[in-house]
């Protein structure tokens, strides 16, 4: 019975949300042929509807829950932690000396996400450092996402406390960053993947699709 109840409260809600999403958008100017294509349901317009739903989760997230603790074992290298995370790192070699050292034993961390929208990289590394947070590693965010899955599929990471420089353009200094690739209609299965960026923390903008994660020291 109670899960009867549960069923028809979250049938409530989905009508709900929908309703008011719906109306957002014919206030933004939305058709109904906006609306045609998105309940055809397959190729294209799925493509958005995961797009759309991924936007909306990562803003809840933001929202709702940005700071989370994490179990530090730092027996597990970073191999194990992406195995463990189920992160593709075909794109970054783990072993790379240039990377962050993981640091070994146990210990309890308090992450908390900052939006990239915050502004210049260099303002919001000195504001946190005020407050005594950090960017958080490398090891850090794979230990984060091994222990809250469903981020992964809402959020981009950018792990500013690991960086290394480029060996074909040695000025250039990149950072380690992890994100879901949306699978295709012939192959929907999501693909969590670890690759690098490029960011000049003293000039660039981070745009709010980045989400910063900061440990507090």
């Amino acid at each position: 019975m109670a899960r009867s109840s549960s069923s028809e409260r979250l049938e409530g809600y989905k009508t709900k949300a929908m309703s008011r999403i719906a109306d957002e958008m014919v206030r933004r100017g939305a058709k109904i042929s906006d609306f045609k294509f998105l309940v055809k349901g397959v190729g294209k317009p799925q493509d958005v509807v995961e797009e759309i739903a991924r936007d909306i989760l990562r803003e809840i997230t933001w929202y709702t829950q940005n700071t989370f603790t994490i179990q530090m074992d730092r027996k597990m290298d970073l191999a194990q932690l992406a195995k463990e995370a189920k992160i593709d790192i075909n794109f970054l070699e783990l072993n790379d000396p240039r990377l962050a050292p993981v640091k070994r034993g146990k210990k309890t961390l308090e992450v908390k996400i900052i939006r990239g929208s915050y502004g210049q990289a260099w303002s919001l590394l000195k504001y946190w450092e005020k407050r005594k947070f950090r960017p958080a590693t490398l090891q850090e965010l794979l230990t984060l996402i091994s222990q809250y899955k469903s981020l992964a599929d809402r959020l981009t990471f950018l792990a500013l406390g690991s960086p290394f420089k480029n060996r074909d353009y040695p000025g250039d200094t990149l950072y380690p960053f992890i994100f879901t690739e949306l699978g295709s209609y012939t192959y929907p299965k999501k693909i969590r993947k670890l690759s690098y960026q490029k960011v000049d923390l003293q000039k660039e903008i981070l745009d709010s699709s980045r989400m910063i994660f900061f440990v507090k020291r």
